[in-house]
C-alpha cells in the first residue's frame, strides 16, 4: 500500500452511508471474441482513472495526528495499475439464466471484485475504492460485468455516472462530461455555505427534532433473526398509468409512477405483515426513501458536463398508520392518502438545500459520526426501506463493438426485513410491455403473503 500520496476528505453526507459496496451486475448477449472485449474494457478503464484519480484508491478512516473527530478520507496512487480482473467462466447458461430473468443470486459469489460489507478488517487496512470483474457463460452467448464501488465514495447516481464514463470510453465515444473539480468537500460546502450559515445557532437538539430520519439512539437488536428472504417483482407500466389516471382529483398535485410504485409496495407489504401480526392494527408505519439532493441544491452544483460524483443522499420520511396502510386499491380516496404521504415527504420545499445543510450540520458537529443512526425501525417488521434506482439509464449505456447496450442490469439483495429497491427501467421488450422491476426485502413467511396479495397480483403483467 506505498505511494498513496494524495487523499481527498470524504464530506459528511458521505459519512452517513452504511459501510457497504453498491454492487451492479451487467451482462451483455454476445459471441463475439472475449480477448478484444475484455483488452478494450480495461483499456476504457485506465482512460476513466485519469479522469477520476481517486477511482484507483483506498478509503481510509481519520484523524491525522493533528484531528479529533473520526472521519474517512480516499488515499490513491499517482500511477494506478490496471482493474478489472478476469474471472473466467462460470459454469452456467446464459441463454438458461436469461430465460429466468438472470436474477441477481443466479450469479456465483466468487466472481464479485469485493465482498458486500466492510468489515473491521477491511476498514482498518483501507477498503477499495472501486472493483470491476468480467466473467464468461459456459455455453458462450454472453458475458458479465460486476461492478462495486464504496458507498462513502459514490452514491448511485455518482455510481452510474462512472459506469456510463466507462462505456463511452469503451465504444470510443467522446465522453459527455468530464470531472474538473476534485475536491468534492469544498464543491459541497460552497453551495451549502449561505444555509449554513443561517443554523449556526440552532442548537444540535433542535436539529434531531427536525430530522426523525436520524437518531442518536443505536437500534435495539432481535433476541433472534427471522428467516427473510429477496424476491424478484414486476409490475406493468400500462396497469400503472392507467390507475394513476383514476387517481388524478383525489391525490394532490401530480401524480408519479414512482410515488404509486411505493405506494403500493408499502400498502401490500403492510398488508402481508398484519396477516401474521394482527396487533400491527394499532401501530403505525414508516416508509423511508432514499432522495438524491443534486437537483435540490440547484443546477449550477452539478451540472450535466461536470456532475458531481459524492453521495447527495438524503431520506424521506412518510408516517402512517397501519390501518391507513390497509388499502385496496378500489378505495381511491384511501390509496390517494398513501401516494400524498409519500409525496409530500419527498417534497422540494420540505427537502430544500436548508434541509441538506441541517443533516451535513448534525454530522459535522457529532464527535463521531457513527453515532448518528437511522430513525426508523430496522428489525420490529413495521417500516420499509425503498431506493428507486429507476431513472438511471444502465440500459442506454452503449459499451460499443462487442458488447453494446446491458441486456440485463442488476443490483444486489440481502437477507433483510422490509427494504425494497425498485429497478433501472428497461423499456418494453419484443412481444411485451413495459414493466417497473422490483426487488424485495422481506420476512420469508410475510414474503409468501405478499407473493399471493390479490391487489400486488392484479398490476403485475
Amino acid at each position: 500500500m506505498a505511494d498513496l500520496s494524495t487523499s481527498e476528505r470524504l464530506t459528511p453526507l458521505d459519512l452517513l452511508m452504511p459501510p457497504t459496496y453498491i454492487r451492479v451486475l451487467l451482462t451483455f448477449r454476445t459471441t463475439d471474441s472475449i480477448t478484444p472485449i475484455f483488452g478494450n474494457l480495461n483499456d476504457a478503464l485506465d482512460r476513466v482513472s485519469e479522469t477520476v484519480p481517486w477511482l484507483s484508491g483506498h478509503v481510509f478512516a481519520t484523524p491525522t495526528a493533528t484531528e479529533q473527530a473520526p472521519g474517512l478520507e480516499i488515499r490513491y496512487h499517482s500511477a494506478p495499475g490496471r482493474m478489472l480482473v478476469d474471472k473466467g467462466t462460470i459454469d452456467v447458461s446464459y441463454e438458461a439464466l436469461s430465460a429466468e430473468g438472470l436474477l441477481f443470486d443466479m450469479i456465483p459469489d466468487n466472481v464479485w471484485p469485493t465482498p458486500p460489507m466492510i468489515d473491521q478488517e477491511l476498514f482498518l487496512k483501507g477498503a477499495p475504492v472501486f472493483g470491476a470483474s468480467f466473467f464468461r457463460f459456459e455455453d458462450g452467448q454472453g458475458v458479465g460485468l460486476c461492478v462495486s464501488m464504496h458507498h462513502s465514495a459514490v452514491d448511485a447516481t455518482g455510481f452510474a455516472d462512472i459506469v456510463r464514463l466507462w462505456a463511452q470510453h469503451t465504444a470510443g465515444l467522446a465522453p459527455s462530461y468530464t470531472i474538473r473539480d476534485s475536491d468534492r468537500g469544498a464543491r459541497l460546502l460552497d453551495i451549502l455555505q449561505p444555509d449554513l450559515k443561517k443554523i449556526a445557532s440552532t442548537t444540535t437538539d433542535s436539529l434531531f427534532a427536525s430530522h426523525p430520519e436520524y437518531s442518536k439512539i443505536p437500534p435495539a437488536f432481535p433476541t433472534e433473526f427471522p428467516s427473510c428472504t429477496c424476491k424478484h417483482f414486476k409490475l406493468s407500466v400500462a396497469h400503472l398509468n392507467t390507475y394513476k389516471e383514476r387517481l388524478q382529483g383525489y391525490v394532490s398535485g401530480t401524480m408519479s409512477t414512482n410515488a404509486l410504485v411505493c405506494a403500493l409496495i408499502w400498502s401490500a407489504i403492510t398488508r402481508a405483515r398484519m396477516q401474521r401480526s394482527p396487533a400491527l392494527v394499532h401501530e403505525s408505519s414508516r416508509l423511508a426513501m432514499a432522495v438524491n439532493g443534486r437537483r435540490r441544491l440547484g443546477v449550477e452544483f452539478s451540472p450535466p458536463e461536470n456532475p458531481y460524483l459524492g453521495n447527495t443522499i438524503l431520506y424521506s420520511l412518510a408516517r402512517l398508520s397501519a390501518s391507513d396502510l390497509d388499502s385496496r386499491v378500489g378505495s381511491l380516496e384511501s390509496f390517494a392518502k398513501i401516494c400524498d404521504a409519500i409525496g409530500q415527504s419527498q417534497s422540494p420545499t420540505k427537502i430544500d438545500s436548508s434541509h441538506i445543510a441541517e443533516v451535513y450540520s448534525l454530522v459535522e458537529r457529532a464527535e463521531d459520526y457513527r453515532s448518528i443512526f437511522v430513525g426508523w425501525d430496522l428489525f420490529s417488521s413495521r417500516d420499509l426501506t425503498i431506493t428507486s434506482w429507476a431513472d438511471l439509464d444502465f440500459y442506454a449505456m452503449e459499451f460499443g463493438k462487442g458488447l453494446g447496450r446491458p441486456e440485463f442490469t442488476r443490483v444486489a439483495s440481502s437477507a433483510a426485513d422490509g427494504v425494497g429497491i425498485i429497478l433501472p427501467r428497461k423499456g418494453a421488450s419484443a412481444g411485451t410491455g413495459e414493466v417497473v422491476e422490483i426487488m424485495i426485502m422481506l420476512r420469508s413467511d410475510d414474503m409468501s403473503v405478499l407473493a399471493e396479495d390479490a391487489v400486488w397480483k392484479d398490476f403485475s403483467p
